[in-house]
């Protein structure tokens, strides 16, 4: 399923059909990998701790869904930076420490 910021679904409706998601993994006994916008995980931060929690592994895929080969370097830190804290925020809790 992928849902981004261009997406008009409703948040019941994400909710419906990706918990449901979810359950039927749990049902088969699979684990999978999701890669989560951190534009996503802002706007859905319960999504990405439930990933968590059922034991999938969430990956990155960068913050805005932008061309990143059409990024300058500095573009590409940053949005890989913000998804990755995105990410962070959502999967613990708290952002990490600077440093």
């Amino acid at each position: 399923m992928f849902v981004d910021s261009h997406n008009h679904m409703s948040r019941k409706q994400f909710d419906e059909t990706f918990f449901r998601l979810l359950d039927r993994l749990d049902e088969l006994c699979l684990k999978g990998t999701f890669f989560c916008l951190g534009s996503l995980a802002v706007d859905f931060p319960d999504v990405v701790r439930e990933i968590a929690k059922r034991g999938h592994e969430v990956g990155c895929h960068s913050h805005n869904h932008v061309w990143l080969t059409k990024l300058s370097p500095v573009e590409f830190r940053k949005d890989t930076s913000d998804a990755i804290s995105a990410l962070e925020i959502c999967e613990f809790g708290l952002n990490k420490p600077l440093g």
